[in-house]
C-alpha cells in the first residue's frame, strides 16, 4: 500500500487572528485541516494563512471523495458565510474620494448609479447591522452620505453633532 499523500493528511493549526476584526474570544483558535501546503499565499492583509502560528500532523488519515473540488468547496463556504453576515443594505452617496477609498467593494461599483454633476455616485451596499456599519461608514467621514436605512442615517446625524460639539469651537494652546 503506498504512502498516503500530502493532500490526505490531517493536521492541527494554531492560528492567532489578533489582526483580524474578530471577537475577542476568536482571537487564537485551533482548527483541523488536510496538512496540504498552500500553492500561493494570500494577498489580502488578515487572511487566516497570514496568522497560521504552526502546523502539527495528527498522524490521521481521511480519505476525499471522487469528484471532489476543494476550491469550489471553498468558494461555496466563503460566499455562505459572507451572504449570513449581510442583515440588511444601505443607500449610500459617495463622493470621488470616497470612490477611490471604496474601489475594492464590489457592491458599490456593482450598483453604483452614473456619476452626478457634483461628481458624487449612489450606489446600494450590503451592511451586517446598523452598529458595524455606523463604524465602517464613520471610516469615511464626509465623503459619504447615507441616505437609507433611516435608523442608520440617524446614529451618523448624532455622531457628527457630537463631533462638531467637541470640534467644533476654537480653544487655546
Amino acid at each position: 500500500m503506498a504512502a498516503p499523500s500530502k493532500a490526505d493528511q490531517q493536521a492541527v493549526v494554531d492560528v492567532n487572528s489578533s489582526q483580524s476584526s474578530q471577537p475577542a474570544s476568536a482571537l487564537r483558535s485551533r482548527r483541523c485541516l488536510p496538512s496540504h501546503e498552500p500553492t500561493r499565499k494570500s494577498k489580502s492583509p488578515g487572511s487566516p494563512v497570514d496568522h497560521i502560528l504552526g502546523l502539527t500532523d495528527t498522524g490521521e488519515r481521511f480519505t476525499r471523495e471522487d469528484g471532489f473540488d476543494l476550491t469550489a468547496f471553498w468558494a461555496s463556504g466563503v460566499a455562505g458565510f459572507r451572504a449570513g453576515l449581510w442583515q440588511g443594505e444601505a443607500i449610500i452617496r459617495l463622493s470621488p474620494a470616497g470612490r477611490e477609498r471604496t474601489a475594492e467593494m464590489s457592491a458599490i461599483q456593482a450598483t453604483a448609479s452614473p456619476t452626478g454633476d457634483d461628481g458624487w455616485v449612489t450606489a446600494v451596499v450590503p451592511i451586517e447591522s446598523l452598529i458595524h456599519a455606523h463604524q465602517d461608514f464613520l471610516r469615511l467621514g464626509a465623503e459619504v452620505e447615507v441616505l437609507e436605512p433611516a435608523g442608520l442615517r440617524e446614529r451618523l446625524a448624532e455622531t457628527a453633532r457630537s463631533l462638531a460639539a467637541i470640534y467644533g469651537g476654537v480653544r487655546g494652546t
